[in-house]
């Protein structure tokens, strides 16, 4: 599963945006204040605005900004009449009151955008149309382009191809199992090639027996790689080496000039991937941290891959609160097939839902649990329940945003 199923649950609460000067954006009127004063929600976000005309309660207008301030005041666009509602006419208005050409590309763009609640300004569709000439599909550049402007990313060439690599159906496991595949061959191997051998073969396995493995893992791959490199040439005074990390170790096999040409397509995407992902974890939120990861993960001669999205708060000071927060984590394995595996923590107290068809499962479960629960009190954590839910065909999607968007054992206001 690349990350387009759950981001699509996650951008359903995590929606923000700045008011500026000339955007135009779909609302509905929730409030009327008085004749030329609303409330009105965009997405999931409710602004208090001036408007120039009086409005009915209920309906969803296009409005467009004239002056940023506190509130904003808004220009009506269209009436709210339903035949004056259609999203091919709001489109037609949008293009109009911007002043484009009749342009496919642009129309496509516009109506994911209103769909997606975000404001458009003119300067959004020329940078974004710019962008999807370069895109590996219209479909995932405009899902790219959608996700870069939700997290506030410049929409710039180099970030748009690392956040699109996250949208393709190929996952960092894949690209590791393929550059080893095309590396093994290889008679005369240069030493960059090797290092990035050996290290992926260093990775840590299925079964790995640390309590820490996925620390590990995560320091690995190098989602810190310039943290570490710009705290290294501050603080490093003597002839100490910075540990390598996968993420370095490709860069150097795409810089060497030794490198064969038929590795670099893979290593490019494999580096992509990473700073894709790195990417995403950047929030425009202070108490809130959301992380969706896709690690590789050794078993026997090739990796798996595994995703994880890590949602909890944040205190005053940065600190993670690992005491509450949830985790869902998608596996694919050779037996139980494909598994969600749901983690609430609240105070400590921890709840695991398992959704997996396996007969057999729930015995395995009740085999383990105490076990699980002596593991989990030594590291401070209270197991409430352990349980199996049968993983409905076609249920996947419904299931990720209801584990996501349900809010209630977070103490966050969205």
């Amino acid at each position: 599963m690349h990350i387009d199923g759950i981001d699509k649950a996650v951008q359903k609460i995590n929606l923000d945006f700045a008011v500026g000067n000339g955007q135009i954006l779909k609302g509905k009127v929730v409030n009327i204040i008085s004749d030329d004063k609303v409330e009105i929600i965009v997405g999931q976000r409710q602004l208090t605005a001036t408007v120039n005309t009086r409005l009915e309660w209920g309906r969803d207008y296009l409005f467009q900004v004239k002056q940023h301030k506190e509130p904003p005041v808004l220009q009506v666009l269209n009436n709210g009449a339903d035949q004056d509602n259609s999203t091919q006419f709001e489109v037609r208005q949008m293009m109009n009151i911007l002043k484009l050409k009749d342009d496919p590309v642009i129309e496509m763009l516009i109506k994911s955008l209103i769909k997606a609640d975000i404001p458009i300004t003119r300067d959004l569709l020329l940078s974004a149309k710019h962008l999807l000439a370069q895109s590996h599909s219209l479909e995932s550049g405009i899902k790219t382009v959608e996700w870069m402007v939700r997290h506030r990313l410049p929409l710039e060439k180099d970030f748009f191809q690392s956040v699109e690599s996250l949208f393709q159906e190929e996952h960092l496991s894949t690209h590791a199992n393929r550059l080893l595949h095309q590396m093994m061959p290889m008679p005369n191997r240069t030493n960059a090639m090797m290092a990035l051998a050996r290290f992926l073969h260093s990775l840590p396995a299925a079964n790995h027996e640390s309590s820490n493995w996925l620390d590990m893992l995560v320091n690995k791959i190098g989602f810190q790689h310039e943290n570490l490199l710009s705290s290294f040439a501050s603080n490093n005074k003597g002839n100490n080496q910075l540990n390598e990390t996968l993420k370095s170790l490709v860069l150097k096999l795409i810089q060497d000039t030794e490198t064969p040409s038929q590795l670099k397509p893979a290593a490019e995407m494999m580096l992509k991937s990473i700073t894709g992902q790195q990417l995403q974890m950047v929030s425009n939120d202070e108490t809130l941290v959301q992380l969706l990861m896709q690690l590789p993960i050794r078993s026997k001669d090739k990796f798996d891959n595994v995703s994880i999205y890590w949602e909890g708060k944040r205190s005053r000071s940065g600190q993670i609160d690992s005491g509450n927060c949830q985790i869902f984590c998608r596996l694919d394995l050779n037996q139980l097939n494909e598994m969600l595996v749901h983690i609430r923590i609240q105070k400590k107290n921890m709840t695991i839902k398992i959704h997996n068809n396996y007969t057999g499962l729930g015995t395995a479960l009740r085999k383990w649990e105490d076990l699980l629960r002596m593991r989990l009190e030594e590291a401070g954590f209270r197991l409430v329940s352990l349980s199996q839910v049968q993983l409905e065909e076609g249920k996947r999607d419904d299931i990720l945003t209801d584990m996501i968007i349900d809010k209630s054992h977070l103490d966050v206001k969205i």
